[in-house]
């Protein structure tokens, strides 16, 4: 977190961003990543209560020892990354450190070795349409960003496609054997 921290700060003064790190990023695009995604981590996007946000799904107790872990509120702010409190801003910070960062063993860190990549979990759990109108909009992101996302949607559809095939095998071989336990029971 304190190397993305230098980074934003590199980049507000003008310098692009470590090229190992943050690959073909501008310290422009930077700067609207780190704004965007947390704007879109703490919208409400379903509506259902107001800590309904996508923020939430990064909990990190580390953060803030002593305190359980809370959900937080959705922001009505344009930047929530300077407005929130302290510990919202530090789990800000630490959800988009997870999602920008091309190494997955950062959110691993950050939220458990279990834990699926961090920018699967904001791929998922952001409305797909949140994260389009960035992508649409020229040289906003970087190319290596946006790759790493539709990357991170392709993971996420391929995994779906393999759990519901996963799934209709089980109905497929259940099906199988109440036949086959009817047949057994209609012979004796």
């Amino acid at each position: 977190m304190i190397a993305l921290e230098a980074q934003i700060l590199a980049a507000l003064s003008g310098r692009t961003p470590d090229q190992f790190r943050f690959n073909f990023t501008s310290g422009a695009q930077l700067l609207n990543e780190v704004d965007d995604i947390a704007g879109i981590l703490c919208r409400n996007y379903w509506g259902y209560t107001r800590t309904n946000i996508p923020l939430n799904a990064f909990s990190c107790p580390a953060l803030a020892p002593g305190y359980l872990p809370k959900d937080f509120y959705e922001s009505d702010g344009l930047h929530p990354l300077a407005t929130g409190s302290i510990r919202k801003r530090r789990s800000l910070l630490a959800a988009i450190c997870a999602i920008l960062d091309p190494d997955p063993t950062t959110g691993r860190t950050l939220y458990g070795p279990e834990s699926r990549p961090s920018i699967e979990e904001f791929v998922s759990t952001t409305e797909r349409s949140a994260i389009e109108i960035p992508i649409s909009t020229a040289d906003r992101w970087s190319p290596s960003f946006i790759g790493r996302l539709n990357g991170a949607r392709r993971a996420l559809e391929q995994k779906r496609k393999v759990s519901k095939l996963a799934g209709d095998l089980a109905a497929a071989l259940l099906n199988n054997l109440n036949r086959s336990a009817a047949n057994s029971g209609d012979r004796s």
